[in-house]
């Protein structure tokens, strides 16, 4: 059980590979380029993210300090990761607060520009989904500044979405875990429909494309397929016991309350105006 409650911890360094499959619009042969890069993306991510998690690992000075409630960083869980870094300056160089400053300085910059892609990634599929009439507002959606030919208004109502989504966490603990668990979720939920319906079709009517795994790829896509489906459950589960209105777990229900509004706009709409992608050119 403790094993599988530090598995979405390890979830961290297996994200990135989505990066590719945005870019393949703009690139040459994108079928052979577009999964070669999901591909190289997990090696690089997962092997820097390793190296990241054993480096902090070992840095530990003390255990009980970093949950403690009464720490020199303020306590409690909020400020692990900062008494962690306060701890390794305070033994080496006597110098805790001003390293910890440093490096939460230096996480929260990773994290500012982590964002900024996340952003240009989500603006990305906003346009792309309106452009094909999949998105309500689409002629707004889908305008472009003259000179760049830049999806502006896309990015802006993004920013807007993630903003708002985001407000409730401003003054609840619980909020801010299932917003977290909540993004981690949906971001690897479509992948885990693809492989699903890829295995469920049969083969002779789903013929292979220019990059192909050979005799690897159906192993590896219900390994990753069973992968999926246990990070969502997962993430899923309440953090604490007992389960309390304080400390429930509203992922499920944040990510029932999306499929559902999803489903009726496909219903009322979105089947009478999509008719699949586009072609611009």
């Amino acid at each position: 059980m403790v094993v599988a409650l530090g598995l979405p911890y390890l979830q961290a360094i297996l994200t990135g590979f989505d990066v590719g499959s945005h870019i393949v619009e703009e690139v040459k042969t994108a079928a052979i380029a577009g999964p070669r890069a999901m591909v190289r993306s997990v090696y690089a991510t997962a092997g820097v993210d390793l190296m990241l998690l054993l480096v902090m690992t070992f840095c530990i000075v003390n255990p009980d300090d970093l949950l403690s409630e009464n720490t020199a960083t303020g306590g409690g869980n909020a400020s692990g990761g900062i008494q962690l870094f306060y701890d390794c300056f305070q033994a080496r160089y006597s110098h805790g607060t001003l390293g910890a400053v440093i490096f939460t300085g230096l996480a929260a910059g990773s994290l500012f520009f982590a964002n900024i892609i996340n952003v240009t990634l989500t603006a990305r599929c906003v346009y792309a989904m309106a452009r094909d009439l999949g998105l309500p507002f689409h002629a707004t959606l889908t305008k472009l500044t003259a000179r760049e030919k830049i999806p502006v208004n896309a990015t802006i109502a993004t920013v807007i979405a993630a903003f708002a989504a985001t407000l409730p966490s401003l003054g609840s603990e619980v909020a801010f875990t299932a917003i977290a668990a909540m993004s981690t979720v949906t971001a690897f939920i479509p992948y885990t429909i693809v492989l699903i319906c890829k295995h469920l079709v049969r083969k002779r009517d789903l013929p292979p494309g220019p990059f192909s795994l050979r005799g690897w790829g159906a192993y590896l896509g219900g390994v990753g397929a069973m992968w999926g489906m246990a990070i969502t459950l997962l993430f899923c589960l309440p953090p604490t016991l007992p389960i309390r209105l304080a400390t429930f777990n509203y992922t499920a229900l944040s990510l029932a309350g999306t499929l559902v509004a999803g489903i009726a706009y496909w219903i009322a709409h979105g089947r009478h105006t999509y008719a699949g992608p586009r072609r611009t050119i």
